[in-house]
């Protein structure tokens, strides 16, 4: 976090955007494989033959010495000198991409940007999805490296709860006739059916239980702003003051009770 003067709130109350960057990272040793080819680290010069892992990076600032010509590894698994925790150099995203980070309070507008959820990975919360069975299926192997990533956002994504697997308490859910009521009591409060949907969807992945944060960013949305959502889900499905969807203020976390939404809506699945 920057220091504005000692007091990182001067910017909210000043209304401004903080912008918040860097040059460039470096590479963390994590099994590396030591190639001794090179006058540098993660760089050496030029021989015609690059490795499938390598590339030739050319242009007036590159190595004057070596006729501005470099070959420099894009994968962060390969050094050219001795054994370190960390190097500098080559051509790997910890090195060429440049992080940019645009934070602003939730009644700042800034004209043509569009504010987004903080994208964590997957494995960052310690809630895991529950086996149904002893039989479950094995979760998918790690991604490949270089695998095309796939954004999973719904609240951004129209249509795509509908291309998602039934799930059939929530196919009746929709259906039910209290749905129905507690949606005219919510009236404009109330998000429309398919957010509602990708909402209880990103419950169930996880086990129905899950944080704010986790579920900011499986719906797309800044963490500001999730809160009103939750607040309108929990008018939409706690019936009669049943906690059918709980906060958990301790952990910030949610938690819906299957078992009394299916008896609060009346449902037979």
């Amino acid at each position: 976090m920057p220091s504005f003067g000692g007091d990182v709130s001067g910017a909210e109350e000043a209304g401004r955007v903080v912008v918040v960057t860097s040059d460039h990272g470096h590479v963390v040793d994590a099994g590396t494989e030591s190639r001794n080819l090179g006058q540098s680290d993660r760089w050496r010069p030029d021989d015609r033959q690059p490795a499938e892992d390598e590339v030739v990076l050319a242009g007036r600032r590159v190595a004057a010495q070596h006729g501005g010509r470099i070959i420099a590894p894009w994968s962060e698994r390969v050094r050219f000198g001795m054994k370190k925790n960390g190097y500098h150099g080559g051509a790997s995203p910890q090195e060429v991409v440049v992080p940019l980070g645009v934070f602003g309070a939730p009644d700042v507008a800034i004209e043509g940007w569009e504010a987004t959820g903080i994208r964590y990975p997957q494995w960052w919360e310690t809630t895991a999805p529950v086996a149904k069975d002893l039989g479950a299926e094995p979760p998918p192997p790690p991604r490949r490296r270089g695998a095309k990533l796939q954004e999973d956002l719904p609240f951004f994504k129209p249509g795509a709860a509908a291309q998602a697997p039934a799930v059939a308490w929530i196919e009746a859910l929709l259906r039910s006739d209290t749905f129905a009521a507690q949606k005219t009591a919510a009236a404009r409060m109330l998000p429309p059916d398919d957010k509602v949907q990708a909402f209880l969807r990103a419950l169930d992945e996880r086990g129905r239980k899950l944080t704010r944060a986790a579920l900011a960013q499986k719906l797309g949305l800044p963490p500001v702003r999730v809160q009103t959502v939750v607040a309108a889900m929990r008018r939409l499905l706690n019936v009669d003051g049943y906690d059918v969807l709980s906060i958990d203020e301790t952990s910030d976390s949610l938690e819906l009770n299957l078992e009394l939404l299916k008896t609060q809506f009346e449902l037979d699945v």
